[in-house]
């Protein structure tokens, strides 16, 4: 497996758990504010925690139904129907708390054919050699930003297949 698809499922799987710490966090906030209702009478308190109850266990299905990296929507389009993806972008951010460059963190968006869009929060570093990967195999998508590019997209995502690329 090459190492570029290692770096996007690292990513995938740290969203992942990512997901399931605050899912269970939010069970554990739901549980604790129905049992202090019972002891207080704060209806407030019992909306927010059924809320919460109700909001974590959604949020882990949505985790348990994609537990496996394959089944991750992203890796699912890249390995099955790598069509449907016709822009792939990335973003640099960078952390300046008080003038002081703390962090640099990188996004890649890949935009999809339905004008859905799916991104993953990657390693600044491995934004090149993921882009110069992804290329390759997707070689009828649209690679980088620009504000022409989302005009397009936002009009049709279809304008966005390479001209010269043949099926």
């Amino acid at each position: 497996m090459p190492h570029e698809i290692q770096c996007i499922e690292r990513a995938l799987i740290n969203d992942r758990n990512t997901k399931l710490v605050v899912a269970l966090a939010c069970l554990l906030f739901g549980i604790w504010a129905i049992a202090y209702n019972f002891k207080h009478n704060s209806w407030f308190l019992a909306i927010v925690g059924l809320t919460s109850i109700v909001t974590s266990i959604r949020l882990l299905t949505n985790v348990f139904k994609h537990w496996k990296v394959n089944k991750i929507p992203l890796m699912f389009l890249l390995n099955n129907e790598p069509t449907t993806i016709v822009w792939v972008y990335s973003i640099v951010t960078v952390s300046l708390p008080f003038g002081v460059q703390y962090a640099r963190k990188g996004t890649m968006y890949f935009k999809l054919e339905n004008g859905d869009d799916i991104t993953i929060r990657l390693l600044e570093n491995d934004i090149p050699n993921i882009s110069k990967y992804l290329n390759k195999c997707l070689p009828h998508a649209t690679f980088g930003y620009t504000d022409e590019r989302q005009q397009w997209y936002m009009a049709n995502p279809l304008l966005l297949i390479r001209d010269d690329y043949e099926e």
